[in-house]
């Protein structure tokens, strides 16, 4: 029996249809490179660049490692002004970082190109990739990164 895509997958579905514009451009991204499904495998499908950008804008709306990011401060230390003790168990929500607008122009709005390098030369260019994290960074980093998006490739 074949395995139903996951609530990130369904999301990805979701916003891919919800604008035709991004639809058409992803559809038209995939036929262009490959004629038939037989040539379709997962690293060809990474390179493409419109497919990949509307999943980052996904995974920027919708980080699914939100509720992951708790951690138990290993010393004291002071946090713009305010002294977090030792053992303390700090948060930051991706959700709400990831959609503010000193680090993404639009930040709520669903837009794929703001990840093409394009977009140097658009309201984008000043946006700050380095708040772009849905998978955490360092040893709390989720391995299973390069597999989920492969998989939401795959089934796109």
């Amino acid at each position: 029996m074949p395995k139903l895509p996951d609530a990130r997958e369904w999301l990805t579905f979701y916003h891919i249809l919800r604008y035709p514009e991004a639809y058409n451009r992803v559809c038209f991204e995939m036929r262009s490179a490959f004629v038939s499904d037989e040539e379709i495998t997962g690293a060809r499908l990474g390179r493409l660049l419109f497919l990949n950008a509307c999943i980052r804008e996904i995974l920027r709306l919708l980080p699914p490692a939100n509720s992951k990011t708790a951690q138990r401060t290993a010393s004291s230390c002071t946090i713009d002004g305010v002294h977090i003790p030792a053992g303390t168990t700090v948060s930051a929500d991706l959700y709400k970082i990831q959609r503010l607008p000193e680090y993404s122009a639009d930040p709520a709005a669903f837009r794929p190109e703001r990840w093409l390098d394009a977009a140097e030369d658009t309201e984008f260019k000043r946006d700050n990739r380095t708040a772009y994290r849905p998978f955490l960074i360092g040893s709390g980093a989720c391995i299973g990164r390069e597999m989920a998006q492969q998989s939401i490739r795959l089934k796109i």
